[in-house]
């Protein structure tokens, strides 16, 4: 299938550095990461699922065409402090790939406000 890979450049990093690995988790299956790293996890791995209505993680109202559903991992590139990988998969990539940047900036903020919680994340 199709992936992008967005870099997000942030003025200053929200993330502690070695622990930028950010897996969002929509759906309690997803929280079976043996598959990526075998039995045990990795303690930077970041999970949201807390059996809530997952709709509340959904940030826009076209819940069917909203891009960030496809977006699992952000990551951090090791020796560059302030950047995260956004990797987008599927059709969503192709949506992504003819998005302006400020629509996929406001994208990517509003994922990681939704997930964490934190509506005091700077956006990248």
């Amino acid at each position: 299938g199709r992936v992008s890979k967005v870099h997000l450049h942030f003025e200053n990093p929200f993330w502690r550095q070695g622990e930028g690995f950010f897996f969002f988790a929509r759906y309690p299956q997803d929280l079976d990461l043996s598959e990526y790293f075998g039995n045990e996890t990795d303690a930077s791995i970041y999970d949201v699922y807390e059996g809530e209505d997952l709709s509340s993680y959904l940030s826009y109202d076209d819940k069917e065409t909203n891009w960030t559903q496809s977006v699992y991992v952000m990551n951090e590139i090791v020796g560059v402090r302030n950047v995260l990988i956004m990797w987008v998969a599927g059709d969503a990539a192709e949506i992504v790939d003819n998005l302006s940047e400020e629509e996929i900036l406001l994208g990517a903020k509003q994922l990681l406000r939704s997930f964490t919680g934190d509506p005091m994340i700077p956006g990248p």
